[in-house]
């Protein structure tokens, strides 16, 4: 049965883990600039990759609920959105990859920081592209599922839209200028300090 409530509850656990992962990666930045932090981004960058896979299947489910609820009477509503959400599950499974890359550079004081800084900046303009994209998906399906279900005398989806789109884009923009600029700036600057 379409369950648009556990949808949602999977899209809110994968991007409060997404969230996590910014600020992961941005600590991950400020250590790669230092000789004597570096060390600390071996656990690190095995939590991202571990994060990351975790959000991946969360998105996942979340693509299958939308499927469930696509080949349903009123499947109309949510074809959009299992489109947006397939496109999700593929970009997080290729962050996953980057990050896999990513942590051997991440052992490397000043190249790491540069590298690490390239994935966050992937990270970023995918919550900011495809996050409020989904999020007004979930809430148009929503709508439209509702307003089908009623024009055929079914049960109504009691799920909440969520309509915080413009919120969550300026999170992740903010995430990024903050975490990136704070990261790389730290981690040059005991790069430098180490050099000099």
């Amino acid at each position: 049965m379409c369950d648009f409530n556990r949808l949602s509850g999977f899209l809110i656990s994968a991007q409060a883990i997404y969230l996590g992962m910014l600020v992961t990666l941005g600590i991950a930045i400020f250590n790669s600039g230092s000789f004597w932090l570096v060390a600390l981004n071996i656990p690190l960058m095995i939590g991202l990759i571990a994060a990351c896979g975790i959000a991946t299947g969360l998105a996942a489910a979340a693509l299958n609920e939308a499927n469930i609820c696509k080949n349903s009477q009123c499947g109309a509503a949510a074809s959009d959105l299992s489109s947006w959400l397939t496109a999700f599950v593929a970009n997080l499974g290729i962050l996953t990859g980057l990050l896999i890359g990513a942590s051997a550079a991440a052992l490397i004081p000043g190249v790491g920081a540069l590298v690490l800084a390239g994935v966050l900046g992937y990270a970023v303009a995918l919550g900011i592209g495809l996050s409020p994209v989904i999020e007004s998906g979930v809430a148009a399906a929503v709508g439209a599922f509702n307003t089908c279900q009623q024009q055929h005398n079914a049960s109504s989806s009691t799920a909440a839209a969520t309509t915080v789109t413009i919120l969550t884009g300026l999170t992740y923009a903010a995430a990024a200028f903050v975490l990136g600029g704070a990261g790389l700036a730290g981690g040059w600057k005991s790069w430098a300090f180490s050099h000099a």
